[in-house]
């Protein structure tokens, strides 16, 4: 464990690994959504404690919670959630389709970068809304820590697409 001023020591990746997995392996196949809500918490505390600390308030994680919730259940999510996941199929379709022909044809691809770029449009529309929730919640220094950036660049959703850089045949 590392020690946080703020917030008293933190676990170490190891030991949120092997919480985590026991944890997991307590459950059944298919968890009640009371086993599955009760799992989903302690994962969040497990993370608070990882990157936050384990002296991080109980209100506090209260709150993260809460923020949770909205970023599962509000118009946003269930909105975007299906199309992001139908856009997935469909450019697994397209690109299939295209590697298949021996001389692919200019509107399958078209049709790949457009599904990619708006399958990556959705994705960050998702990760906006997640961010917000939580940084209703976390200080920007906490939110830093919770979300660690690389050269000021957020991890993203895995969408499993390159962002389209230049439009086919351009």
């Amino acid at each position: 464990m590392t020690e946080d001023p703020k917030y008293g020591p933190r676990l170490s990746g190891d030991e949120y690994d092997r919480r985590i997995t026991g944890a997991s392996r307590g459950l059944p196949p298919v968890p009640t959504d009371e086993q599955q809500r009760g799992f989903d918490r302690y994962e969040l505390d497990l993370a608070v404690d990882l990157k936050l600390g384990v002296d991080f308030p109980r209100d506090r994680r209260e709150a993260l919670w809460r923020a949770r919730g909205r970023t599962r259940t509000s118009p946003t999510v269930k909105l975007l959630a299906p199309v992001l996941l139908a856009l997935g199929v469909l450019g697994g379709m397209l690109g299939t389709a295209r590697r298949r022909r021996s001389r692919p044809s200019g509107w399958l691809s078209s049709a790949l970068f457009a599904v990619r770029g708006f399958q990556v449009r959705c994705a960050r529309s998702l990760e906006k809304h997640v961010y917000r929730e939580y940084a209703r919640v976390l200080s920007e220094d906490e939110f830093e820590k919770f979300f660690p950036s690389e050269d000021g660049i957020r991890p993203g959703l895995p969408v499993g697409v390159e962002e389209p850089r230049e439009r086919p045949g351009h």
